[in-house]
């Protein structure tokens, strides 16, 4: 029996020669091979520190190396990568929305209702040369 150096699999073998990787996490078996070291125990197993291969020995058969097919972990810039294109096909989503609709939340509208506010009925007219924009004021 031997654990990986990160801790994540662990490593099992028999007296009929095969071997069994198990995933901690999960209890499950990630990785089988049948007929290792053919006839014979397992004397040892080690996990290689660099890599995902698993170094077994017999009295029989020597030593042999496995490559595990395991799934690769994820790196932290993948994962932020993700993450920022998430971001920009949501924002892309956003515009897209925005700019089709006439409401972004797109409330129905009655037909005497303008759908798209004039920035001018705020201002008032640009051209015009009256001071006294608001009416008269009472004082």
């Amino acid at each position: 029996m031997s654990i990986s150096l990160d801790g994540k699999y662990l490593t099992l073998g028999s007296k009929d020669g095969d071997i069994c990787v198990v995933e901690v996490k999960k209890m499950e078996i990630s990785h089988w091979s049948k007929r290792l070291h053919l006839g014979t125990s397992i004397a040892s197993l080690e996990f290689c520190p660099s890599r995902k291969v698993v170094l077994t020995t017999s009295n029989q058969w020597g030593a042999m190396v496995t490559k595990l097919n395991v799934p690769a972990d994820w790196k932290e810039w993948q994962i932020y990568l993700l993450l920022l294109g998430l971001f920009l096909a949501s924002a892309v989503a956003f515009y897209i929305f925005f700019e089709k609709s006439d409401s972004f939340w797109n409330f129905p509208v009655s037909r005497e209702q303008q759908t798209r506010r004039n920035i001018d009925s705020f201002l008032g007219d640009a051209q015009s040369a009256d001071p006294n924009v608001f009416g008269p004021l009472d004082m």
